[in-house]
């Protein structure tokens, strides 16, 4: 998928769940945090799945630096700090229904490999997928309504 720019900000697509080439687009969420913008702040986009569009943006009161990657459960953000330690955190959560921050998140990751370069959530499995120094990872989620 292509980088695709909104408002000067470059945001990169993940979320996407590819399972034995057919790819199952129930929604395309694009992150921004290791590229260059105009703004130091985080943001995340939802797409149309048919034309690619830019549904909406939510700014995120975080800096962008600050985090190495996330993924969207049931419409919550989840952001990684560190990719790159082999042991690190999930300390901030954004709801994008209520467009409010999820207090209280601090969840143990980790990154057996130390580079982790993408995370995709797969809702049908509730599993979460990683990429992490070209292994692929799976992380059974426990979803507690």
């Amino acid at each position: 998928m292509p980088l695709i720019v909104y408002k000067s900000t470059a945001l990169l697509p993940f979320g996407v769940i590819n399972d034995n080439n057919r790819v199952f687009f129930s929604t395309i969420w694009l992150l921004s945090l290791h590229v260059c913008s105009v703004e130091n702040g985080a943001r995340v986009a939802k797409l149309s799945t048919d034309e690619l569009a830019v549904e909406k943006v939510w700014p995120l009161a975080v800096q962008r630096h600050s985090y190495g990657n996330g993924f969207v459960v049931c419409g919550i953000l989840y952001l990684v700090r560190d990719t790159r330690a082999k042991t690190t955190i999930i300390d901030y959560a954004y709801d994008m229904y209520t467009e409010q921050p999820v207090d209280g998140i601090k969840l143990s990751f980790t990154n057996p490999f130390e580079m982790n370069n993408m995370l995709a959530y797969n809702p049908v499995e509730k599993t979460l997928y990683s990429w992490d120094k070209g292994n692929q990872l799976v992380y059974r989620l426990v979803i507690v309504d």
